[in-house]
């Protein structure tokens, strides 16, 4: 082969991958504009600051939207407009979650408020507040009866609390994470909480007595999960794509994503 179709050659790889370089940094570009227009667009409809979580009511009526203006707003999910404030957070909402009948709706809060707040949808009054956290509430579950409500805090605090919604009773506290818990998930049809924590770890717990059932290392730390069944959906891995990682899952409906290689033993079933 001669030099210039050797040279030839090389140049036309080159172009390849200027060309793939330059169509990968277009495309994180309108990611970016996309994610910054999402948030300008939450900010016209009421928040004064990002939006840090959100969460649909069971029955799909009603969508709650956290931000890092300290304030939870309650947006009807047809029309998609906002009908109601809850205010009394003394830092960035960081977490919410309803109730499985969607009368209730618990919050957690950042590191200035170390709190964890259930509240009535129906008026938008403070039920009770939880205390006792060291740092911040990153995540929070209801089980499926509506009786227990699952909490995590943030750095320091890497223990799981379990509440009675009743009387905001504290009925257990699970350690064995050795980074602060990133996740809850509760399965919807057995006794099973899943925890994702910052330590790359994945735990399945028996809230009844605390025994962990189950536990895997993960790649990655996981930003959610969603339990089904025996299985796990991941929802997302970082912050610069985890909306990519989520509008992927839920377009792919049910199919599921596997982390470890362990299967987990079979739970108690009471």
């Amino acid at each position: 082969m001669s030099l210039k179709k050797v040279l030839r050659v090389l140049l036309r790889g080159i172009a390849v991958v200027v060309v793939f370089l330059l169509t990968f940094i277009l495309l994180l570009i309108v990611i970016i504009v996309a994610v910054e227009r999402i948030d300008m667009y939450c900010f016209r409809l009421g928040h004064g600051a990002r939006v840090t979580a959100v969460a649909f009511s069971p029955d799909g009526r009603t969508l709650a939207s956290a931000s890092a203006d300290r304030q939870l707003r309650l947006w009807r999910a047809a029309t998609g407009r906002g009908y109601r404030s809850l205010e009394g957070h003394k830092d960035s909402v960081t977490s919410v979650a309803f109730s499985p009948d969607a009368e209730r709706l618990a919050s957690g809060a950042g590191p200035q408020d170390r709190s964890l707040r259930l509240w009535r949808v129906a008026d938008g009054s403070l039920e009770r507040t939880f205390a006792g956290f060291t740092n911040a509430v990153r995540a929070v579950a209801f089980s499926p009866d509506g009786l227990t409500l699952a909490s995590a805090g943030g750095a320091l605090d890497n223990n799981i609390r379990l509440w009675r919604v009743a009387d905001g009773t504290l009925l257990r506290v699970l350690a064995g994470h050795e980074g602060f818990v990133t996740a809850l998930s509760f399965s919807p049809t057995g006794p099973l909480l899943a925890s994702a924590s910052e330590d790359r770890t994945l735990k399945v717990w028996h809230p009844a007595d605390g025994t962990l059932v189950w536990a895997t290392r993960t790649n990655s730390w996981l930003d959610g999960i969603l339990y089904e069944q025996s299985e796990y959906v991941l929802l997302g891995l970082n912050l610069l794509f985890s909306v990519l990682v989520v509008i992927g899952i839920f377009r792919l409906g049910r199919r599921l994503l596997r982390w470890g290689k362990t299967r987990p033993r079979a739970a108690p079933t009471s």
